[in-house]
């Protein structure tokens, strides 16, 4: 017999004066059971939010994934798929959120099993595009093209790019031979941060679909994380020798935006943006807890507001909620929505 933990969510609204704001908390409870409090993916899509919780079975060995949807900014939720296993979203697209799911038989990489399967959102059925002999580190689908980074053993560069042209029927591959740690898709190239050569620095490379010529870019800082918003313009959150900083690549050439007053002990941990409206989130782990700080800017890093949070242990996923707001899970069942 399972036995639920309930989990609540909390939704923040906090204002967006110049200085630190932390004003009109409003709680919400949700009403949601599951064994483990732990939201693995929360994604927001036009008026409508998903997430993706776990759940432990009476075994306490076997996991289970729950879907939810909401359509009144995590007011209600409504339960409306399951998968067996650990499952988070990697992409979405118009009609559908394709989801990686993977199962352990045993404590051992050769005991992995990996699927992708495609949720669509109209009559939320699940379909399985394909099993993976290895780790699925992402996926991207523009129409019936499709491609997946895929890790075939326990190294880390052990790396393959999977690509189909018949949504998911066929699928062809290629070695990268890197460690993939962030990708993105942007038109016909696929974006992936990589250690460079020396190990010491993270790089970012880009593919091109049309020949899978694989580039790199060549940067100084050290990228934590990055945001395309068009060929040859990204935004780079890393470390440099001025400490956790946000800059600009476009047409070749590095500008700094902001560089975030923190210690040196404090690391970069995500960005994300849409359109002029961008998120920083940067944290330190001092032995069992987490201190995060979340920096919001509405015009490309011109400014920038630092926000209070309620909790401070976690801080993850993060999503932009519609055009200007912020949504976060804080863990112990809870999330912030931030104006």
């Amino acid at each position: 017999m399972i036995n639920p933990l309930k989990i609540i969510l909390l939704a923040s609204l906090l204002s967006c004066s110049p200085n630190r704001g932390d004003n009109d908390i409003q709680v919400i409870n949700m009403g949601i059971h599951a064994t483990h409090d732990k939201v693995v993916s929360l994604l927001s899509k036009e008026d409508d939010l998903y997430l993706i919780a776990e759940e432990r079975l009476s075994d306490f060995k076997s996991i289970r994934s729950i879907f939810y949807s909401s359509d009144d900014t995590g007011a209600t939720w409504k339960k409306i798929n399951t998968l067996q296993g650990k499952s988070r979203i990697t992409f979405e697209n118009e009609n559908n959120l394709y989801v990686i799911n993977e199962i352990f038989t045993e404590n051992s990489f050769n005991n992995q099993r990996s699927f992708l399967y495609k949720l669509n959102i109209v009559d939320n059925e699940v379909h399985k595009i394909k099993e993976f002999n290895g780790y699925i580190h992402s996926a991207f689908f523009v129409g019936s093209n499709g491609c997946a980074f895929v890790r075939k053993s326990g190294k880390a560069s052990d790396y393959f790019l999977y690509q189909t042209n018949d949504d998911g029927i066929s699928w062809i591959s290629s070695q990268i031979s890197r460690p993939i740690l962030k990708s993105k898709m942007k038109g016909s190239k696929i974006y992936f941060s990589t250690h460079k050569d020396d190990l010491l620095k993270n790089d970012i490379f880009l593919i091109n679909l049309a020949d899978n010529k694989i580039d790199p870019i060549g940067l100084e800082m050290n990228v934590a994380d990055f945001e395309v918003r068009s060929d040859n313009d990204i935004l780079l959150l890393g470390k440099s020798n001025k400490g956790i900083e946000l800059s600009r690549y476009k047409d070749n050439l590095v500008t700094s935006l902001k560089v975030f007053p923190a210690k040196d002990s404090f690391f970069p941990k995500m960005l994300i943006g849409k359109g002029d409206f961008l998120v920083v989130l940067i944290g330190e782990v001092k032995s069992m807890s987490t201190t995060n700080q979340i920096f919001i800017s509405k015009d490309m890093g011109k400014t920038w507001e630092e926000k209070n949070l309620p909790i401070n242990n976690y801080n993850e996923p993060l999503v932009i909620y519609k055009e200007n707001k912020v949504l976060n899970y804080n863990g112990k069942a809870k999330i912030t929505l931030i104006h």
